[in-house]
């Protein structure tokens, strides 16, 4: 049988990629989860909410997996430093410790590393018959924060080291192709049914205090640096009888949209309650800059929003072309704005197939295809599998 270790977010945190395609994975695998540290903190409201949160998980013990296939969730102690070999060595040494008694107690005849941390390249060395996959989910080089240098070095490790690698964006794809590698090509899916499901938006948007004769230009999700404050304010004068609503946890400032009389700013919803309140657009928006940050992403709410059922307008972020025939895309706020008044007058459908596209980007198909690159690794000749 073949189990995962997987290196990446906090379990449970929030929906990523990763754990949407593990979550149909561990149904047929074992699979172990190593809640992973990345980089220092910043002195943000974010990231002292996100130490306080792994203080919490160090100090628990392993979480067994619950009711129904879930992974065995690990959180071991680990320095938030990888640019100094003494400290890479160091979180390498706590983490193959803590996986020593859990992977020897499962009955697994080849185990898979896989990672979307970029700085793990010396704990894969310390399993060196594993099969070793980096899911690359980002350009984390350019995040604020991530230390540039240390990120880039680590990652060209980690690039080494690994068998394959499967990038989320075709921006990526080619930023991580080495001769003589599988780098292949994963883009985001959706749960289809969990975000066509929702209804009552409008009126759980009216308790919250939006007027329901509004239409709503509505965005969810992390709200960070890389959505452009400008574009949002000039859109939001020029559509003065629109409220434009971002739902979703703060990681930059976000007082310049908060000042707009018609820009309104609600807290984070759970995921399963996400599509409920979403129901309520009438307009999906993905107001994001384009620059050396977003020109990497294949933004996982694209597809959700087209589950939604209602327009969705983008920026032109390079990922999206490959959506044209199903998503808007508006350079400048008054395309944007002009995209709007048109379907404040004739609201479109989403066709048929734009339908038949969501349905065939589930997240079980996702999850398939990534096991079937990996069966690849099994079946290559010697010499070319695992490292």
């Amino acid at each position: 049988m073949r189990g995962f270790v997987v290196f990446s977010d906090n379990w449970g945190a929030h929906p990523s990629s990763c754990q949407h395609l593990f979550r149909r994975i561990v149904a047929g695998h074992p699979v172990i989860w190593v809640n992973t540290v990345m980089r220092w903190p910043r002195l943000s409201a974010a990231d002292l909410a996100k130490v306080a949160g792994k203080l919490r998980g160090w100090l628990a013990p392993a979480r067994a997996p619950a009711a129904g296939p879930a992974p065995l969730v690990l959180n071991p102690v680990l320095w938030p430093g990888w640019g100094l070999a003494p400290e890479r060595r160091l979180n390498a040494r706590r983490i193959a410790g803590a996986l020593a008694a859990p992977m020897a107690g499962r009955d697994v005849e080849r185990w898979v590393l896989l990672t979307t941390i970029p700085v793990v390249a010396d704990v894969f060395d310390a399993f060196p018959a594993a099969a070793k996959v980096y899911y690359c989910v980002d350009e984390y080089a350019e995040w604020p924060g991530h230390g540039k240098d240390v990120m880039t070095a680590q990652e060209a490790r980690l690039l080494e080291r690994v068998d394959l690698v499967v990038a989320t964006s075709r921006h990526l794809q080619r930023r991580k192709a080495r001769p003589g590698r599988a780098t292949e090509l994963l883009t985001h899916g959706v749960d289809v049914a969990h975000f066509a499901g929702g209804h009552g938006g409008k009126a759980r948007l009216a308790k919250m205090g939006v007027d329901p004769a509004r239409r709503v230009v509505g965005f969810f999700g992390l709200l960070d640096e890389r959505i452009d404050p400008d574009l949002v304010i000039a859109v939001a004068r020029a559509r003065p009888d629109d409220v434009f609503l971002f739902v979703g946890p703060r990681a930059a400032d976000m007082g310049r949209l908060e000042a707009a009389p018609n820009v309104r700013l609600l807290p984070p919803v759970p995921y399963a309650e996400l599509p409920c309140l979403a129901s309520g657009f009438d307009v999906a928006w993905l107001p994001y800059r384009i620059n050396a940050l977003t020109v990497n992403i294949h933004p996982l709410k694209l597809k959700e929003y087209l589950a939604l059922g209602c327009p969705v307008l983008s920026t032109p972020l390079p990922e999206v072309a490959d959506l044209a025939g199903h998503v808007t895309v508006a350079a400048g706020a008054d395309a944007c704005a002009a995209a709007l008044a048109a379907w404040a007058q004739a609201p479109p459908s989403p066709s048929e197939a734009t339908r038949a596209f969501v349905r065939s980007q589930s997240w079980e198909a996702k999850a398939a295809q990534l096991l079937a690159w990996i069966d690849a690794l099994d079946a290559a000749p010697a010499g070319e599998g695992a490292r």
